[in-house]
């Protein structure tokens, strides 16, 4: 009679151990798909955010103009720079604009394309402006804070 006491306890302090290691491994799965969620929209607002600036490159290129609008003011609770191509940019030449992390050093690159003519695309801005312009002036393509 003694070992079925001892049995049942073993049983059950099994079992229990069983549910504490399902609860441990269901725990451990929904951090992963979270962290693989969060890096996934990170990654697809930085694009988004490339694609916003890109587009407005391009529509600024036409002709001498100054193109005002808003960016997020921060992606996954950070703050984030907005680089386009540092120097001359010619028709057929690769240029692009950069969505930069500055604390962990994530990046999109973007290619700049459809323009009219050879331009010195520059500029450096960070996002806790929020408001932003492109100026173009004859040739030379620039962001920069809207004041």
């Amino acid at each position: 009679m003694a070992k079925k006491g001892q049995y049942r306890i073993v049983s059950e302090i099994l079992t229990f151990g069983l549910g504490i290691l399902i609860t441990i491994y269901v725990v451990v799965n929904f951090n992963n798909i979270q962290d693989f969620i969060t890096k996934t929209s990170k990654e697809q607002q930085y694009r988004s955010t490339a694609n916003v600036v890109r587009t407005y490159t391009i529509l600024s290129s036409y002709s001498n103009s100054s193109i005002r609008f808003s960016l997020p003011y921060q992606i996954a609770g950070k703050p984030y720079n907005v680089i386009l191509n540092d120097g001359s940019c010619s028709i057929g030449e690769s240029c692009s604009i950069l969505v930069f992390d500055p604390e962990t050093g994530e990046r999109i690159s973007k290619e700049i394309f459809n323009m009219t003519q050879s331009y010195s695309i520059n500029g450096d801005v960070i996002s806790t402006a929020r408001d932003f312009e492109i100026i173009t002036a004859g040739t030379r393509i620039t962001i920069q804070r809207n004041r």
